[in-house]
């Protein structure tokens, strides 16, 4: 009975360890050799294929917070845009002459860029709000993605009247945002400020 046991005991511990270790974060280069951890990230712009540009702004300053709490340097927003000065337009966001201004600018040593796609469709009695949203973190050394993650969020919206419709879909609009983030945040690596090296 002891050796059943300790057997059971044995069979709990490696399960365990084996959990923990399936939830740690996992950043590597190409060569899967060394670790890459940013230390200062800069969020760009949002991309967005949304009709208007509510859904990025509310995204990427609720992404600003999230990385703030997760242990980097906290940036204005309106900041990056005037350093940028429409350098990081949609086709060059990622490109080598935006990551070295961005590395000038902030000393940032990667660039997190995201695109927000908005698939919400009313219909009669009906509107769903669907946000999908894709975010990597590029290294502005050499253009390597560090992290990369995407995620979808939809809340149904059910109503009699098209007014009521619309108030419900504004209300649960920043659930859908919030949700979102909150998703991607979880497997965000964690920034300086929250390392235990």
């Amino acid at each position: 009975m002891k050796i059943f046991k300790s057997n059971i005991l044995l069979a709990v511990i490696i399960l365990l360890i084996c959990g923990c270790l399936g939830k740690s974060q996992n950043i590597l280069n190409e060569t899967g050799s060394d670790k890459l951890r940013p230390n200062v990230i800069v969020l760009l712009p949002v991309e967005s294929k949304a009709e208007n540009n509510n859904a990025a702004r509310l995204f990427r300053s609720r992404m600003m917070e999230e990385l703030y709490f997760k242990g980097y340097l906290k940036f204005d927003p309106e900041e990056i845009d005037r350093k940028l000065d429409g350098s990081a337009s949609q086709e060059i966001k990622t490109s080598a002459m935006v990551r070295q201004k961005v590395k000038e600018a902030f000393g940032a040593d990667a660039i997190m860029h995201c695109r927000l796609e908005d698939k919400s469709e009313a219909k009669i009695f009906y509107a769903p709000i669907n946000i999908a949203i894709q975010c990597e973190i590029i290294s502005a050394d050499h253009g390597e993605t560090i992290w990369k993650e995407k995620t979808e969020s939809i809340i149904r919206n059910f109503y009699f009247t098209d007014k009521g419709l619309d108030k419900k879909s504004h209300d649960n609009f920043e659930n859908v945002i919030e949700e979102v983030v909150n998703t991607l945040v979880k497997t965000l690596p964690d920034g300086p400020n929250l390392r235990s090296e």
